[in-house]
């Protein structure tokens, strides 16, 4: 069985790998034992001088040096098998985060692909027919407003079209505290430069355009659709793949 202090050299080489529960067991026995060692000088001494026992002299010089430097020795390892025990603490510590870690990061890479798989392609078949929808209210408040209501049987005759959320939702209409979709919804585009998919981007001068202008306006517009619907492309074949993985 080794000795206590060569359990301690063993734990002050850094090539070992004691554990916390190991070291703050070897502190509490050298603590102990310095402590005995003093004593034990202490005892030693008081029985040298005692004038009325007989001393070897040299015999117990050499206790009470031995017994003071085993004592000096351990307490000289003592901080060092603090900082030890430190730095072990420390370690596992950062061991059993690492596991935390990864088990937080295969969670954080499965939801980022799942939204990359999910969000590209929704975005773009989101904004299509949010744009489609404009189209057509535009279409239900030209027809609104061209009714020939003077014609006797235009009245009461029930054709008036509610704009498409509205019909869709069974509701008249929108009151500024209730959501709206159309007037509510911000989507971003996939990629993070190229502004909101939704509501599109509009310059508050649009109409003051010139045809140039315009038409400028809104090739980079459609460049920025075409963007977003490559990466969708490439994320419905990512899923595609990863679906084909997961049944074979």
């Amino acid at each position: 069985m080794d000795t206590l202090e060569e359990k301690i050299a063993d734990a002050l080489t850094l090539g070992r790998a004691p554990t916390a529960a190991d070291l703050g067991q070897l502190i509490e026995e050298a603590t102990a034992a310095a402590a005995a060692a003093d004593e034990a000088a202490e005892k030693e001494r008081r029985r040298a001088v005692d004038p009325a026992a007989l001393v070897d002299v040299s015999a117990a010089s050499a206790a009470i040096l031995a017994a003071n430097l085993t004592r000096d020795h351990l307490n000289a390892a003592l901080p060092r098998l603090q900082d030890r025990l430190t730095k072990v603490e420390a370690q596992e510590r950062y061991d059993r985060w690492l596991v935390d870690f990864e088990a937080v990061k295969a969670k954080r890479d499965a939801a980022a692909a799942e939204l990359k798989v999910l969000y590209a392609p929704f975005v773009v078949k989101i904004t299509d027919l949010l744009l489609t929808i404009e189209q057509i209210d535009a279409e239900v408040r030209r027809l609104a407003s061209a009714k020939p209501y003077d014609a006797d049987a235009a009245n009461g005759d029930g054709r008036n079209l509610r704009p498409v959320e509205a019909e869709a939702r069974g509701v008249e209409g929108f009151r500024q505290e209730q959501a709206s979709i159309m007037r509510d919804l911000k989507l971003p585009h996939w990629a993070v430069d190229a502004g909101f998919a939704w509501p599109p981007h509009r310059p508050l001068a649009l109409a003051q355009l010139s045809q140039r202008e315009y038409d400028q306006f809104q090739q980079q517009q459609e460049c920025v659709r075409q963007q977003a619907r490559a990466t969708a492309v490439e994320a419905g074949h990512r899923q595609a793949l990863t679906a084909a993985a997961g049944a074979s």
